[in-house]
């Protein structure tokens, strides 16, 4: 299967989407265009090659962390500044469709958005991707990939850019 991530516009089909998660079906088939045209963040769709039929989904944005919810061994580390809320990218939302489950879909759209995340970093700032989780097969979803717990925020995940250069080797 070849799947292309492209940014998501009115010529896709997102009619059709369907997820285990009803607010995620609902931002697709509604706000997933405004977003980009506030400048609130960008929205990529799934695609199999040559189909404007989405099959999976993120959303991505510029956003602050506070200093003072990061784990220690984040604050400590000699890359990390010392202001009060360091710049992060948020995966606000990552979705694919019932019909792809098992296939691989969530993990090709995980590594997108980090591998873009990661091509934007130096140029815009950004010393992790945080995540926020809906449920405890998402939570378990992003750790399988190598995200952390933020203390004291069992919805809150992270990694930091340092690994997710490493992860994918860039």
């Amino acid at each position: 299967m070849e799947w292309i991530i492209e940014p998501l516009d009115k010529t896709h089909d997102r009619a059709a989407f369907s997820c285990e998660e009803l607010g995620l079906t609902r931002f697709l088939q509604g706000q997933a265009l405004e977003d980009p045209q506030r400048l609130l963040g960008g929205v990529y769709a799934a695609c199999e090659s040559g189909s404007k039929h989405v099959c999976g989904y993120y959303a991505i944005s510029s956003y602050l962390i506070a200093r003072s919810i990061m784990p220690k061994e984040v604050k400590q580390h000699p890359s990390m500044p010392r202001y009060e809320s360091s710049p992060v990218f948020l995966l606000g939302r990552l979705a694919r469709s019932i019909e792809w489950k098992g296939k691989g879909l969530g993990e090709f759209l995980l590594v997108s958005a980090l591998t873009r995340a990661s091509l934007h970093a130096e140029s815009l700032g950004c010393t992790a991707v945080v995540v926020d989780t809906i449920s405890e097969p998402a939570r378990n979803f992003y750790h399988r990939y190598g995200f952390m717990d933020i203390p004291d925020d069992k919805d809150r995940l992270y990694m930091t850019m340092l690994a997710i250069r490493a992860s994918l080797r860039l």
